[in-house]
């Protein structure tokens, strides 16, 4: 949160009252009612990413609905500009916990692989908690993460994204290719 406090500080330095003043004259915009609202949404986002997945990432999409819904009454000017960042980069975080949590499933896979003459677990339930504690959930759904064996040798381990779709671990058109996939295969 200290890089967050950083920003804002920024920020309220960037909002004197003189630079309030000229967009008020100017362009007839509301300063203080803009600048409440983004301390108030930034206020909402410390509190969601002190949440648990997938909670977070609700949270998140309601904040940035209610942004959005802000943008386009165009009541406000600069806040919903630069509050995006702040939503992609809670995103990019939920993406990147299920790269990470995507990661720790293939290395007990592998483990299981060792020590069972290189074959594949059944279900992810059977590398608990032998090789991994527990089954990890996917942050985007608070589900376990999805894994499936491919008719080629190997197998998949994936989130299913931000789109909430489950996509049997396939890397679409619509999605970025294969940030919350892992991929493993037999060795020769």
């Amino acid at each position: 949160l200290d890089g967050l406090g950083g920003f804002i500080t920024k920020i309220c330095g960037a909002l004197d009252q003189q630079f309030c003043r000229q967009l008020e004259i100017i362009w007839g915009l509301n300063c203080r009612r803009d600048f409440q609202f983004f301390l108030d949404v930034m206020q909402s986002y410390i509190q969601a990413i002190q949440s648990p997945f997938p909670e977070r990432t609700k949270t998140v999409e309601e904040i940035a609905l209610r942004v959005q819904q802000r943008r386009k009454d165009g009541s406000l000017a600069y806040a919903p500009m630069m509050l995006t960042p702040m939503q992609n980069s809670i995103v990019k975080d939920t993406r990147n916990a299920a790269r990470l949590r995507s990661a720790q499933i293939v290395l007990a896979v592998e483990r299981f692989r060792l020590a069972h003459g290189n074959a594949l677990p059944d279900s992810l339930e059977r590398l608990a908690p032998d090789f991994i504690p527990e089954v990890l959930k996917d942050p985007f759904d608070g589900k376990p993460l999805r894994f499936r064996k491919l008719t080629t040798p190997g197998y998949v381990v994936y989130s299913v994204g931000e789109d909430g779709t489950d996509d049997n671990g396939l890397e679409t058109s619509g999605r970025p290719a294969g940030p919350t996939t892992a991929k493993g295969s037999k060795p020769d």
